[in-house]
């Protein structure tokens, strides 16, 4: 839990097997099952979009702080390099190098990580890293 305010998260190699999706928490805080924070997800149930959902006390707030519905995208089965840059108020997302997303919010300005997935996901990755932002 001892993580910079600043900080790049990278999972690499990221595979979804099975399952509707998985997200990356970030600026997370209440490490319990009442989570506060901003999640970046893939979800096929907004119709195949990359999404940046708020939590307030374990709840997810809707709509989506941000969305993506990049055409024709393939997820499942296929290994993705996901990158989110977190600095200041600023929260910037990457998948295979390219921008997919990008927002500003003051709610969370300090926070840690964590994983998420939903309805009988299995995702697996190559590498889980958290870096200071340079």
């Amino acid at each position: 839990q001892n993580v910079p305010s600043d900080y790049v998260i990278k999972l690499d190699g990221a595979t979804l097997n099975a399952g509707d999706g998985y997200g990356v928490f970030f600026r997370l805080q209440n490490y319990d099952n009442r989570p506060s924070g901003y999640s970046f997800q893939y979800d096929p149930g907004l119709g195949g979009a990359f999404a940046v959902r708020k939590w307030v006390n374990g709840s997810e707030i809707n709509p989506p702080i941000a969305l993506n519905r990049p055409p024709g995208y393939t997820w499942t089965g296929v290994p993705r390099d996901v990158e989110i840059h977190v600095k200041g108020n600023t929260y910037t997302a990457f998948v295979d190098g390219q921008q997919v997303l990008t927002f500003t919010d003051n709610t969370y300005m300090s926070g840690g990580v964590g994983l998420r997935t939903w309805d009988k996901t299995s995702v697996c990755m190559d590498n889980f890293s958290i870096n200071p932002i340079q």
